[in-house]
């Protein structure tokens, strides 16, 4: 059966720190492919300002031109909102019928028991965490364990801090300060393009 990692997220924007993760990603769990899902509405940023789902796609796009077998899927668009995890896994899963791993930051990773129906996605997809340097060790591996007698399969990543924000890009761009070290050139051009990010 092909495995596939499922990268969600804002992506608003996407950066280097996000094509680290999806490399390292696919290189550890030796996945087949990698889908970045860009949520409509996280239930978590309902009265955040986003920007619109098509040029966060877009920019999803153009970001796969770095990962080898790597894709974007448009599925939350077509989804009830606000975006649960529980609702894409099992889209995903129907369109794919692949072993799923789950890409998972770290401070999600300490609230998953706290998600909507959080066995259902337990039973869909494994979970790949990546673990920076400054995390309270113990406590993620106290949330591991109470997360495998929940059902969960539990990938713990040891990943180099990359220090970069979609907040500070945002900032960074409204403010003319650079972004090239922090986005791929392509996705800086679509952003300048399209005049995103500038109020």
């Amino acid at each position: 059966m092909c495995k596939t990692v499922v990268y969600g997220g804002s992506f608003d924007p996407l950066h280097f720190g996000h094509i680290e993760l999806a490399k390292t990603a696919l290189l550890e769990t030796n996945a087949h492919r990698l889908i970045f899902i860009p949520a409509k509405v996280s239930p978590f940023k309902e009265n955040k300002k986003q920007t619109e789902f098509i040029h966060r796609f877009n920019m999803c796009k153009l970001a796969c031109a770095y990962i080898d077998n790597s894709t974007v899927d448009d599925i939350e668009y077509h989804l009830p909102t606000p975006s649960y995890t529980v609702n894409t896994l099992c889209e995903i899963k129907k369109k794919y019928n692949d072993a799923l791993i789950f890409v998972c930051g770290a401070d999600s990773f300490m609230d998953l028991d706290r998600w909507k129906n959080p066995e259902e996605i337990f039973s869909m997809a494994k979970i790949y965490t990546a673990v920076r340097d400054d995390v309270d060790m113990d406590a993620l591996n106290t949330k591991k364990a109470q997360l495998e007698k929940m059902g969960a399969k539990v990938i713990l990543s040891k990943m180099p801090k990359i220090d970069i924000s979609s907040t500070e890009v945002r900032e960074n761009i409204k403010n003319n300060i650079p972004c090239d070290e922090l986005i791929p050139k392509e996705i800086l051009e679509y952003i300048n393009t399209q005049n995103l990010y500038k109020e």
